[in-house]
């Protein structure tokens, strides 16, 4: 029954993923055409989207495992068991 219960946590995973990209990058495309900035403006954009795309990917996923029971200790004591035998 826990996994229903992680159901819920598609749709945030979903948005902590696109919406720093499409912000960054629409905050780009708006200070390219009302700035007059150069094109490099919208690749600093993609990047810094990317990078926060990327960190929100990374928390939200530590998220789900801390709700799914999983925690970095089980994981260790796994690996611990398993390189004992």
């Amino acid at each position: 029954m826990k996994e229903w219960g992680l159901i819920v946590w598609i749709p945030q995973f979903a948005i902590s993923i696109a919406s720093p990209l499409v912000i960054f990058l629409a905050l780009a495309v708006w200070l390219h055409n009302s700035c007059g900035w150069g094109g490099w403006v919208i690749a600093v954009g993609i990047v810094f989207g990317l990078i926060t795309a990327v960190i929100g990917f990374r928390d939200t996923a530590r998220a789900m495992l801390a709700a799914s029971g999983h925690s970095k200790k089980s994981r260790e004591s796994a690996s611990i068991i398993m390189n004992n035998r």
